[in-house]
């Protein structure tokens, strides 16, 4: 009996601390608009606003918004600059920084910053800062890598982010979902350009020739190991870029079938030859997953004459030494110059006689 009271009087207590950190007023005595005479700055719990009354103002009442807050965690603070007001949540929360802007009269908004927790996995989770007088936006995030089965730390993010101007009687919570908007949309970019990065296989190589110095490269997203899954993704692309002092020529080659299977590439197997004394540069890619066993199939991008090809050969491969190309079903071929047909069908005749050569087994 005397637990059970000894617990409702606690349950009253934390109730009656909690009624009162709701509705009780937060004030400053501060020098807002320095002219060494003390401001108000009050947090009204019960109308959801920010009351500002400046001495040179003559004690004015000057209001926010109203705005959503945590009842217990949310407060004014003073700052070098003013105050700013903090609003905590249980996995969220943001600083609003304000000042006396000399020029104007008014109490402006000058600086918000905000953090996240993110969900059980931290995706998301970090902080950021914008200074709404330089409209410089700092960020550093955090996101989960499903494929590592971990959490990454993000580069540090600098940019430019543009904001109205604030000032105290224009603050809501719409500034606030502005700003969370845009940090979302700056991090969901991010995260998707490193998440392309770390599933990208990058390759280059550089030669020499009549145009001088040659730099290959190659970049595989979504690549599949030969005989290791996962085999399908929601995209998969090759892109071959050669660049000289003719300038640069890329092809890039978005595969259809990505949810079916991947490409394969091995940097190994790209070649330079001369053909009528000029450089072709032939860069064979493979398949890999959900295919027949007597299906094989390999393209071809070349770079020859300052433009580009894009091939795909199908060949059928009864025996294992015994790999025939399927002459209807080549598809890029014909548009070759003629030495450099004759050249490439005797390259993949040779090449590609036996199975292993597709890199499908």
């Amino acid at each position: 009996m005397k637990v059970r009271l000894l617990t409702i009087c606690l349950l009253l207590a934390m109730l009656k601390t909690f009624a009162t950190l709701s509705d009780k007023l937060d004030t400053l005595h501060i020098d807002l608009d320095k002219d060494l005479v003390e401001d108000s700055v009050i947090f009204d719990r019960n109308s959801a606003k920010l009351i500002c009354k400046l001495s040179t103002q003559q004690f004015k009442t000057v209001s926010s918004k109203t705005f959503d807050f945590e009842k217990v965690s949310s407060g004014i603070h003073a700052t070098k600059k003013g105050f700013k007001f903090s609003n905590n949540y249980m996995r969220t929360g943001y600083d609003s920084e304000f000042a006396y802007n000399k020029y104007t009269g008014q109490i402006q908004l000058i600086e918000m910053k905000r953090y996240e927790f993110g969900p059980a996995n931290n995706d998301g989770s970090g902080e950021s800062i914008i200074d709404m007088l330089t409209n410089i936006y700092i960020a550093n995030w955090n996101y989960y890598d499903l494929k590592k089965d971990k959490l990454i730390k993000m580069p540090p993010i600098q940019r430019k982010m543009i904001l109205p101007v604030i000032y105290l009687s224009d603050y809501s919570d719409d500034i606030l979902l502005k700003y969370q908007d845009l940090s979302v949309n700056i991090f969901e970019a991010h995260k998707a350009l490193l998440i392309k990065k770390s599933n990208t296989q990058i390759s280059r190589k550089t030669f020499t020739n009549t145009l001088g110095k040659n730099v290959l490269q190659v970049n595989v997203f979504n690549p599949c190991a030969s005989n290791i899954p996962p085999w399908d993704a929601d995209s998969c692309t090759i892109e071959a870029k050669l660049t000289n002092s003719k300038g640069v020529m890329k092809v890039l080659y978005d595969y259809p079938e990505a949810k079916m299977s991947l490409i394969y590439f091995d940097s190994q197997e790209v070649i330079v030859r001369k053909i009528n004394g000029l450089s072709a540069v032939i860069i064979p890619f493979y398949y890999c997953g959900n295919s027949e066993e007597y299906d094989r199939k390999v393209s071809y991008i070349i770079f020859y004459k300052n433009l580009s090809y894009l091939c795909h050969l199908n060949y059928s491969c009864e025996n294992e030494d015994d790999c025939r190309l399927q002459a209807k079903k080549v598809s890029g071929g014909n548009l070759f110059p003629l030495a450099l047909q004759r050249y490439f069908l005797q390259y993949v005749s040779a090449k590609h006689r036996n199975k292993k050569s597709f890199h499908q087994d």
